[in-house]
Formats: structure tokens, C-alpha cells, sequence
């Protein structure tokens, strides 16, 4: 499961971890499930250039929900890697997307971030996105991150195209890909929900990709549940638990 930590609730919410992190970090670790712990910032960390979401005062958020703070960053991923260090079903996700970035201003900065985890737990595996908005992994043929045992992370969404899958199988012949993201909205000019998730599997499973469909929500989009009563699934979650039960 992909579990979001949102940078600027974490900084104001007293004993974070304790209090939401921990309760599912136990139970997945019973329930034998690997959690992909993601600092859930989004835009650009060094300009910090970010998109203005209108919902961004009502509680229980704090103005900039996803801040994309470089040092922020560092900071909590460091604090995450020595708590959980010892928890093996531990994923670690160092930014949600990038944005407003270039992948060669990016590459460094995702850098930076495996080193503040690494410092604190040196065998942890990394989930590193592509720039504009996690989607864009191209920059990492030419350019690759130069850290070990990283995973690289895409979020290919309807609405960004098909360009991903030109640079994924070359991608994946050399290091690990993963779809930390995806989602079905009925955007004008996308294909069907039937049509896109069913390509979207069978690539995913010619060149080994993993996958996180999101979100696990009623009222956030792409909704996987129609309510959370009885959580009742929307036609998308049903596409998604059906092909979790086909595994």
C-alpha cells in the first residue's frame, strides 16, 4: 500500500508518527503487506513552487499541505528511516512529484533525500519519481540517479498520455520500475476505464512493472470507493479489486 505522509500536517500534528504511521505500519507487518511510506510533497523543492489547491485552509490542512521544502524533507525522511529502520516490510517514497523541475535539477535533490534516509538505515529501498508531477522518467536514460538499490516511479494518469511507455522497457531493462500511482477519471479524449486499465496491466506485466492504484477514498479523485460504508467500491474500484484478486 502506498501510505502518505502530507509535509505540513506532519510539521503541525503533535506525535504524527505515533499517532497515524504507526497504527497501520503494525498492522501491515501482521497482515504481511510491504508499505510504500511517501513524503508526499509536490512541486518544486528548490524554488519551492507548488500548485495553489483552493482547499488548502480548511482544516484539517495547514496552507500548503503538499510544501515541497527540500529541507523539510530531509528532515522527516531522516526522522521515518530511524524509526522504522527496523521494519523490513518498509518502503520509502523520498517525494511524491516533482514539478515546475527539470529532471537535471531534480536528479540531485532526489539524491540528497536517499542520503537522508540511507544515513539512518543504510539497506532501505528507495522509490524515486520522475519530474512533472511523477510521471516523467525519460531524463534517467541519459541521466540516471547515482545511488544503489533505488526503484525509479512513474504515475502514468490518462490524462499525461502514452509517452511513458516509450522510455519504460529501456528503463527497466536496467533498474527497477514501479507505477506508484495510477488512477481512472473519465477525462474528454482518454479511452474507456475498461480499455486504459486493462493496457495499463498487461504493460505493466510485460516488463514487470508493480503497481499502487490511487486513492483509497470516496471524495478525493480518482475515488476508489463510491462510500465508505461497507466500503462500497465506484466502477473503478472494481476494476482494481478484480485485478488484485486475478494475482
Amino acid at each position: 500500500m502506498r501510505l502518505p505522509v502530507y509535509p505540513d500536517l506532519y510539521h503541525h500534528e503533535d506525535d504524527y508518527l505515533r499517532r497515524f504511521v504507526d497504527p497501520v505500519m503494525e498492522e501491515a507487518g501482521r497482515q504481511g503487506a510491504y508499505v510504500l511510506l511517501t513524503w508526499h510533497g509536490q512541486g518544486n523543492p528548490l524554488t519551492g513552487q507548488h500548485e495553489q489547491v483552493a482547499w488548502r485552509h480548511t482544516p484539517p490542512w495547514r496552507g500548503n499541505p503538499t510544501n515541497p521544502d527540500e529541507r523539510a524533507a530531509q528532515s522527516a525522511l531522516s526522522t521515518m528511516a530511524r524509526r522504522y529502520r527496523g521494519a523490513p516490510h518498509v518502503l520509502y517514497g523520498i517525494f511524491s512529484e516533482p514539478a515546475y523541475i527539470t529532471w537535471e535539477a531534480w536528479r540531485p535533490v532526489a539524491e540528497r533525500l536517499i542520503d537522508a534516509v540511507r544515513a539512518e538505515h543504510p539497506d532501505a529501498v528507495v522509490f524515486v519519481p520522475g519530474v512533472d508531477w511523477g510521471y516523467d522518467l525519460s531524463g534517467a536514460l541519459a541521466d540516471p540517479v547515482r545511488r544503489p538499490n533505488i526503484v525509479y516511479e512513474t504515475h502514468p494518469y490518462p490524462k499525461k498520455g502514452e509517452a511513458w511507455k516509450t522510455w519504460t522497457p529501456e528503463l527497466a531493462s536496467r533498474a527497477p520500475v514501479f507505477i506508484g500511482e495510477w488512477g481512472f477519471e473519465p477525462y474528454p479524449g482518454t479511452p474507456s476505464l475498461e480499455t486504459y486499465g486493462r493496457d495499463l496491466l498487461a504493460f505493466s506485466g510485460r516488463y514487470g512493472l508493480g503497481w499502487i492504484a490511487w486513492v483509497w477514498s470516496e471524495t478525493w479523485q480518482p475515488a476508489l470507493l463510491d462510500r465508505w460504508e461497507g466500503f462500497r467500491p465506484t466502477a473503478y474500484g472494481r476494476f482494481v479489486r478484480d485485478a488484485l484478486r486475478a494475482r
